[in-house]
């Protein structure tokens, strides 16, 4: 079993800048276990994912997210993958892509599935 969770977000800087900050390391918060990859929403919207999930990608591109942060992870729940990506995008809400002299607030949100329904983490 392979426990995957989704955290959605918009950020203005590039992908690679994105990519360079994710935690690789314990952060404050915690020690992140999962993998983690950064896909642009476009490149998730192109992936083949079930029918709900595949819903909560068009809406969120409809509201103006731009990324993608899916964390997976052998052998746990997904809710404890969900709790890594919510931990990293704090993080990621804590790193230099979120200054105040960017002007940009954080607007995200974290998902995982549990028994076919896609549920959000706070």
């Amino acid at each position: 079993m392979e426990g995957k969770a989704y955290g959605f977000f918009k950020c203005n800087a590039p992908e690679a800048e994105i990519r360079d900050l994710i935690p690789k390391r314990p952060t404050r918060r915690g020690v992140i276990k999962s993998r983690l990859e950064v896909f642009t929403i476009q490149e998730m919207a192109r992936r083949q994912l079930d029918q709900e999930l595949a819903w909560e990608v068009r809406d969120a591109e409809d509201h103006g997210i731009n990324y993608v942060l899916e964390g997976s992870r052998e052998g746990v729940s997904n809710l404890e993958v969900a709790k890594d990506v919510k931990t990293a995008l704090i993080a990621l809400y804590q790193s230099p892509l979120y200054k105040p002299e960017r002007k940009e607030p954080f607007c995200g949100l974290m998902l995982y599935e549990e028994n076919g329904k896609y549920l959000e983490r706070n």
